[in-house]
């Protein structure tokens, strides 16, 4: 070994690389301001989000596979809710993308409410409208309460991913809610807290 190899195994210190994972935050481009950088978004609001993103695509799904039971039961109360689901799921898509509070609050509370009790409302109709439908022969098909009850899980999907926007939709209000106040103590506007 030279002399100048000796030196730069001694003097310099030993370089070791570091693999650094960047989270990933579905369609950052399209976040309001406040949540565009990575450093911004915290951890749970990420992952919460990323995971709404998934489910309202699901939720898309499921709205337009809620028209099979309009199909089968030709109700225009059941087109009804059926069409306003698709442009809910749209709607909240778009604002859980944003996370724009109104957008996800729209979804969130219409697919709570509003689809929690449809799907309540066809239970009970498949129950209590034509409760001896399982009396059938072995060798029958399936009966029509139990078609019903099958056709409408589209709309119990929709209930459940609207829990989860609301759901989402809480931590983003409290996380904006945090940030505010935190602007305002450093400002000097609010006593810090003890």
């Amino acid at each position: 070994m030279s002399e100048g190899e000796e030196e730069d195994k001694r003097g310099s210190p030993e370089i070791r690389f570091r693999r650094v994972k960047v989270p990933k935050i579905y369609f950052r481009d399209y976040l309001e301001q406040d949540f565009r950088q990575v450093n911004h978004m915290p951890e749970f609001i990420r992952k919460n989000r990323n995971r709404s993103i998934i489910l309202v695509g699901v939720q898309i799904l499921s709205a337009v596979c809620s028209l099979a039971i309009y199909v089968r039961r030709e109700s225009r109360v059941i087109l009804a809710a059926s069409i306003l689901s698709i442009i809910l799921s749209f709607v909240g898509m778009f604002g859980t993308i944003m996370l724009n509070n109104c957008f996800m609050f729209m979804h969130a509370f219409f697919c709570t409410s509003l689809f929690g009790a449809f799907y309540v409302y066809l239970l009970m109709e498949m129950i209590f409208i034509k409760p001896n439908d399982f009396k059938q022969d072995s060798n029958a098909a399936l009966s029509d309460t139990a078609v019903m009850f099958f056709m409408s899980i589209p709309f119990m999907i929709i209930f459940l991913v609207g829990c989860h926007s609301m759901y989402l939709l809480v931590l983003v209000s409290d996380e904006r809610k945090e940030r505010r106040m935190e602007q305002e103590r450093e400002r000097g506007l609010l006593a810090p807290e003890l």
